[in-house]
């Protein structure tokens, strides 16, 4: 518990709910902010689309296209990983999930969404260097 000289009792658990409040309230702003970073400067998404083209909110050229739900999912599982990362720091997380679940769950879903962070990534930068052929499906 936090002790403030002077205060009176009760005082230290509103500057604790206050402090959670503030810091859920970063946490929120840091992953929107980190989240929407890695589609639009990252991996070159949401970039306007005609809804018909079927890749609305991606972009016109699309790698791997022929694997159905890819960059849906990636989108998906990138938001909740950085989710999980700001849920790591959270006193009230470790309590309700349990620290050693949590952390162990958490870490192994940063791999996870490294590793596909990376690969987007790769495919965002041939893009744009035009080490592709848009007339080529790439397999895989």
């Amino acid at each position: 518990n936090t002790k403030v000289k002077g205060g009176t009792p009760g005082d230290e658990d509103t500057y604790e709910e206050e402090f959670e409040i503030m810091w859920a309230l970063a946490a929120a702003v840091n992953s929107a902010f980190s989240f929407m970073w890695d589609l639009v400067m990252d991996w070159g998404l949401m970039q306007p689309e005609p809804v018909h083209t079927g890749n609305f909110g991606l972009r016109p050229v699309l790698l791997f296209r022929g694997i159905w739900g890819f960059y849906h999912v990636s989108i998906v599982f990138n938001l909740v990983g950085r989710t999980l990362w700001s849920l790591r720091w959270s006193s009230q997380a470790s309590l309700f999930m349990g620290g050693f679940f949590l952390s162990s769950f958490q870490q192994s879903a940063e791999v996870a969404r490294r590793c596909l962070w990376n690969i987007l990534r790769v495919e965002w930068q041939c893009i744009q260097k035009g080490v592709h052929r848009i007339d080529k499906h790439f397999p895989v």
